[in-house]
């Protein structure tokens, strides 16, 4: 005669529950251990109505699902399985998986300002914020700014006292309650600190301008150097100058063709690579000007402007 099945295998589960994970994606589900039970069954459904699909067979009191898609609602069923015989289904139940983090972040800084852009694609469906958080050296963190839901785009703004200087940003959204895991780290370094341009002065008996300033940046690529004139008012890259590697040293260059007997106005700044550069030094060029009264003599050779012309170097005092 064989022995009768417990009473609790023909029983449906107590205290069935889908609750989201916080911070990484996954589903926990719990309910109260089915004492001599062999297993409990899991079925999931994508609408808690039809195609219900054999998900786990699970020991003890709880199971978590990580085969989830972010900000996807899932929906549950389960029993008790004991000597192949099984309870009845659990009323069903759901929850939203949690909310997708952004994708697709950059940070970059804008040229001529000590700025870091960052910017991502939103992709999690209701969420009620993005978090955004900035460090200095990559691993104390600190929340930057808690945003509205679906934006997209960040600017940090700094003073001249973080130029040259490498930041590091990270992201989660949220949804309630419930984070979404963070992005990657990612990082870029605000634009390369100004020159300080310290003055002009006529060379070559009045038909040739110096330009002199300062290095203030450790990790500038070269320097860009632009002028407009009386004769001439829309500005124009005169001279582009290789790095000096030589933070607080003195640096000078000559500009052979100026316009002569016209005012000419300079602006210099640093740049590096190909998309970041420093702010004007000066800000307007109206306060790096220089009147040239006097044109190169006609009968001698012509000079031509060299784009890579040499600069001299003055080194820091100690």
């Amino acid at each position: 005669m064989s022995r009768p099945l417990p009473l609790f295998a023909q029983e449906p589960l107590l205290d069935f529950h889908a609750e989201t994970l916080n911070g990484r994606y996954g589903i926990q589900l719990t309910w109260r251990e089915a004492v001599g039970s062999d297993y409990i069954e899991i079925q999931r459904s994508d609408n808690g109505a039809t195609a219900w699909e054999s998900w786990s067979e699970s020991a003890g009191n709880q199971f978590v699902d990580t085969q989830v898609a972010c900000s996807h609602i899932y929906f549950y069923r389960a029993r008790s399985v004991t000597g192949g015989v099984a309870g009845p289904w659990t009323s069903v139940v759901s929850a939203n998986a949690t909310p997708c983090a952004p994708v697709a972040v950059s940070v970059y800084p804008v040229p001529g300002w000590y700025i870091l852009d960052v910017a991502w694609i939103d992709i999690a469906p209701g969420e009620t914020s993005v978090l955004l958080e900035r460090s200095f050296d990559g691993a104390s963190w600190r929340e930057l700014a808690e945003l509205p839901p679906n934006t997209r785009y960040y600017a940090d703004r700094f003073t001249s006292t973080k130029c040259s200087s490498s930041l590091f940003y990270r992201l989660r959204t949220v949804r309630d309650d419930v984070l979404s895991p963070y992005t990657a780290v990612y990082s870029n370094a605000v634009s390369p600190c100004a020159p300080t341009a310290s003055r002009v002065e006529l060379v070559y008996e009045g038909a040739r301008v110096r330009l002199h300033w300062r290095d203030n940046a450790p990790d500038e690529t070269g320097f860009e150097v632009w002028r407009r004139s009386d004769a001439n008012h829309a500005s124009q890259l005169v001279a582009t100058l290789p790095t000096a590697d030589a933070v607080g040293a003195s640096l000078a260059w000559e500009d052979e063709a100026p316009d002569c007997q016209a005012r000419n106005y300079y602006q210099i700044r640093a740049i590096r690579g190909a998309n970041s550069a420093s702010p004007w030094e000066p800000r307007t060029p109206d306060q790096l000007m220089v009147y040239v009264p006097n044109c190169p003599d006609p009968t001698s050779k012509p000079v031509e402007l060299s784009i890579h012309p040499p600069i001299t170097i003055f080194p820091p005092a100690n």
